[in-house]
């Protein structure tokens, strides 16, 4: 891998974040918001300000990653009372292997299709 441009590249042909986007269907703000995460623990307010995004923007993004896996949300408590998230994701060794299992789920949904099919027109062949 290959980093260019702030995008890790795959052979040069397709970068790792639209790989992310296809196989885990991700938005782009997601990716973004998952790639802002690894620089360390945050919040919606710091995300916000670093991405240029408004905060509702941002919950729904962080909420679409904690969801799926690729974030994790911890309640921290406020010295003078009550309490806010903070957030951080998960390694990228956990988003190839989450990318593995659903690639390995494709190829065998495919494989059962293409097999039906090949059944299907060898009776229809005799």
């Amino acid at each position: 891998m290959e980093v260019k441009n702030r995008k890790v590249m795959l052979n040069g042909k397709i970068d790792f974040q639209s790989l992310m986007k296809c196989v885990l269907n991700l938005r782009s703000l997601d990716v973004d918001v998952y790639f802002k995460l690894l620089e360390g623990e945050t919040t919606v307010k710091e995300l916000s300000s670093k991405l240029n995004c408004n905060r509702s923007t941002i919950q729904r993004a962080l909420a679409n990653l904690v969801n799926k896996g690729l974030a994790i949300r911890e309640s921290k408590t406020m010295k003078n009372g009550g309490y806010y998230f903070e957030y951080k994701a998960v390694s990228l060794n956990i988003i190839k292997e989450k990318i593995n299992e659903k690639i390995k789920e494709w190829y065998a949904t495919l494989s059962d299709f293409l097999e039906e099919t090949m059944l299907k027109n060898k009776v229809r062949d005799k």
